[in-house]
């Protein structure tokens, strides 16, 4: 019970503390010798959407009410005070007025203390005064017509069978926190894929808003090529096809750049999509090919989270069934009873020779109840048997998926890293091209039609280094998935 009641505070404290407080050290859910801390743009990113984003801080606040919830299984074995008080007068007829009266008045008080505790034992101990007046009895055969009747009552029951000494208690309890555990994970799962496609959505629309620039700055090259083949024809250096090759190259740079504009204007919706806010500005940085290139593979020896999930949800399952199990069971109970008691003229003095047990009354008894419904019962006990079943060869199926998919990803991220690597050399290498070209056009040795196929592979290796650095960001921020919150603060 304390194991899973404090992982449920650990959780809610996690979350709701570490993150809510925007650390730094958790703006893009990696480890701490990775944290891109100094980059105050992300953190600043993710600390808006913990702040406006609705799913997330509906996760959140679910998770705090699961913790407060925790501790209502305990409710179960917690002492607790009960009173009652009743008055009643009888004028009906008699049999006997002489002996009864004409009629009588009756005033009755319990005041008491019970409870259940964890073995097995309800246990109750209390004080009762009851009052009695009769009206026209006569004095001589009862000289008391208005008397008190104080008792102390203790009363103790033990489970033998159903409930075997407190065993159903304390299996409900357990199920409770067990059930309020796995929801608190699925919470958490939830949180973490909000922060998990909130950075998704903040590196593709910082990359495509670079390559938006890259773009840009392709275009600018090329008016400045067709300017500039414009003078020349008009020398009658050129021929008038070098301009009109200038000019393709030009337009075609144009029109990607407005496609360019029009997938970033679905990159940044989908971006403000996890602030909820139209008003926030943040700026944004794309990750640097340095960056990138220094990624360390996390830790990923640990169960991820939909593991834990799983595991969890079986946990509960045993334990529902546990407790079902003992429920059907013949109930055998052995109770006992001590009363004192005094019977007296004023309530004082009734309540103090209640305190002496020289006369108690003493109760001891055995109680028996045995269901008759075999049938449903065995129906009812096969289903929670198959449902745990069930659900174990689900998690057997998930532990496997979980290696695979653990596995394609270490691999495809280091296969990402090493075209990384090869990408940013053929960059370098085709602008030094581009560039030596650049001068022999200049120099009447080369066409334009030769600088701007070389601007087009150029551009292309410009494009290809910023999509790649994109994609394994978003598979680094994907081995997320595969940990918990408090593991990357």
């Amino acid at each position: 019970m304390s194991v899973l009641n404090t992982s449920i505070l650990v959780i809610s404290f996690v979350i709701s503390g570490s993150f809510l407080s925007g650390s730094v050290k958790a703006f893009a859910g990696v480890p701490k010798e990775n944290s891109f801390s100094k980059r105050a743009t992300i953190s600043d990113f993710i600390k808006v959407v913990q702040e406006k984003n609705s799913s997330y801080t509906a996760s959140i606040k679910k998770i705090k009410a699961l913790n407060n919830k925790s501790y209502d299984s305990s409710l179960l074995f917690i002492p607790e005070l009960y009173s009652s008080i009743e008055w009643r007068q009888d004028r009906g007829p008699r049999l006997n007025i002489a002996f009864q009266g004409d009629q009588s008045e009756t005033t009755e008080f319990n005041l008491g203390v019970r409870q259940k505790t964890r073995f097995g034992l309800d246990a109750s101990l209390s004080f009762r005064s009851f009052r009695e007046r009769f009206q026209g009895r006569p004095t001589n055969f009862f000289p008391l017509n208005d008397y008190y009747t104080n008792n102390f009552v203790l009363n103790l029951e033990q489970s033998l069978l159903r409930n075997s000494f407190g065993k159903q208690n304390r299996l409900i309890e357990e199920q409770n926190l067990a059930t309020n555990y796995y929801e608190a994970l699925i919470e958490e799962k939830n949180a973490i894929d909000v922060l998990v496609k909130a950075q998704k959505a903040y590196w593709n629309f910082a990359v495509n808003k670079k390559i938006l620039s890259i773009l840009k700055q392709s275009a600018e090259r090329a008016k400045a090529i067709l300017d500039y083949n414009k003078k020349r024809s008009g020398r009658g250096v050129v021929d008038v096809g070098e301009v009109l090759q200038a000019k393709a190259g030009y337009l075609q740079r144009k029109l990607e750049v407005e496609e360019s504009k029009d997938s970033l204007t679905l990159f940044e919706k989908d971006y403000r999509s996890f602030i909820e806010d139209q008003d926030v500005s943040l700026s944004i940085e794309a990750p640097s090919t340095e960056f990138v290139l220094n990624l360390k593979i996390p830790d990923l020896s640990k169960k991820s989270l939909s593991v834990v999930t799983q595991e969890q949800s079986i946990k509960a399952l045993k334990y529902k069934n546990e407790a079902f199990i003992d429920g059907a069971k013949p109930e055998l109970k052995i109770f006992g009873n001590l009363t004192t008691g005094a019977i007296q003229e004023g309530f004082s003095d009734a309540t103090g020779d209640a305190f002496s047990t020289d006369l108690p009354v003493t109760t001891l008894g055995l109680n028996l109840s045995i269901p008759l419904a075999f049938g449903k019962v065995n129906k009812i006990l096969k289903g929670y048997r198959e449902e745990v079943v069930s659900s174990e060869i689900s998690l057997k199926r998930l532990l496997i998926d979980d290696k695979l998919l653990k596995d394609k990803q270490l691999t495809s991220f280091k296969d990402l890293k090493s075209r990384l690597s090869f990408v940013t050399e053929l960059e370098i290498a085709q602008k030094k091209k581009l560039e030596h070209e650049k001068r022999l056009q200049k120099n009447g040795r080369s066409t334009t039609y030769q600088v701007l196929l070389f601007e087009q592979d150029y551009l292309a290796a410009q494009v290809a280094n910023l999509r790649l650095r994109s994609e394994i960001m978003n598979l680094y921020v994907d081995f997320y998935n595969f940990s918990r919150l408090k593991d990357f603060l």
